[in-house]
């Protein structure tokens, strides 16, 4: 296992407490999102790997069976990546699986929804078949957004970073549908100290 100590902040946001960096190949996906990569019969959880990718894990927790990681450098990426169409993917902590190939998240997730029922029902011969959204972007009819104060008294409105409270100011969302957008769109001008460290759904 090619194990070695850095303390570099890595992939886009603040590092909790680094216990190394490990290069692994991910094979698997785990409920969840998380890729799976195993070297000297350990297995390791990586947040932002999907099966294919070689990458140099940054480890945050480190267990004698297993560890949990999150992507600081990419060495090969998986052939089922694709342009994420967001200039916040990978910054965002949402929508770990937006520069994938959708066909190939149904996949995963049928494989998902199979390893869930199948110990829950007495036939185990069954197949699974997910229908896929008509539209891959701008469906979502709902989001979460936080709402930060500045010192001025200007309300900044985004997404939470990855492992972070940082906020990622809300320009425009590719999932959230066009209406959400465009309310966005004008509403970020309005500032309220009622709304500072509060939080909304739309």
């Amino acid at each position: 296992m090619n194990q070695r100590k850095n303390k570099t902040s890595s992939y886009h946001s603040p590092n909790p407490q680094s216990l190394g960096d490990v290069e692994l190949e991910i094979s698997d996906v785990a409920f969840g999102g998380k890729g799976i990569g195993k070297s000297d019969g350990k297995v390791f959880f990586v947040r932002g790997a999907v099966p294919g990718d070689t990458v140099v894990c940054e480890l945050v927790r480190n267990k004698k069976r297993f560890a949990e990681g999150h992507v600081k450098k990419f060495i090969v990426k998986a052939a089922s990546r694709e342009r994420a169409h967001c200039d916040s993917y990978g910054l965002c902590g949402g929508c770990q699986w937006l520069g994938v190939d959708y066909a190939q998240q149904l996949e995963w997730k049928t494989r998902f929804i199979e390893s869930s029922l199948k110990p829950k029902l007495q036939e185990k011969n069954f197949n699974i078949s997910i229908v896929g959204s008509y539209d891959q972007r701008n469906y979502r009819s709902r989001i979460t957004l936080r709402v930060h104060l500045d010192k001025t008294g200007r309300a900044s409105f985004g997404f939470l970073q990855m492992r972070s409270r940082a906020l990622v100011p809300f320009i425009k969302c590719e999932l959230a549908s066009f209406q959400i957008n465009l309310f966005m769109k004008k509403f970020k001008e309005f500032s309220s100290d009622e709304m500072a460290g509060s939080r909304f759904r739309m």
